[in-house]
């Protein structure tokens, strides 16, 4: 499974970081985006393309990425990450994250509606 399809222009986040927002949003795809076969699809995240508004919630990090679709139209979305194993929840992104449990997710409010008249498939 590849992983390239995340460009992050802001270095503020750690590689191992990196590669799991990566690889987790990827694998929740179809369920966090409501777009079936999401895996087969060509879209893009860049993270840092524009402000990424990081915030902290409760137990939660909140950040928004731009979400690419096929026609290369951007898209702004929320995506959050959570874990118990750190105290410092706002920091987490900017260290090595290899050895922790952490989830990575894509926002409640995923904007499918939207995303929708840029695509040539349906949601689920």
């Amino acid at each position: 499974m590849a992983f390239d399809w995340a460009l992050f222009l802001n270095d503020e986040f750690h590689q191992t970081f990196q590669k799991e927002l990566s690889k987790q949003l990827f694998e929740k795809g179809s369920i966090g985006t409501g777009f079936k076969n999401f895996e087969e699809l060509d879209f893009q995240i860049i993270i840092g393309m524009q402000d990424s508004e990081i915030k902290q919630v409760d137990n939660k990090m909140f950040a928004k990425i731009d979400f690419i679709t096929p026609g290369s139209f951007s898209i702004p979305v929320e995506i959050y990450w959570t874990t118990e194993e750190c105290s410092n929840l706002s920091e987490i992104h900017k260290n090595d994250i290899s050895k922790m449990n952490i989830e990575i997710n894509w926002g409640e409010n995923f904007p499918c509606d939207e995303i929708l008249p840029w695509m040539m498939v349906d949601p689920e």
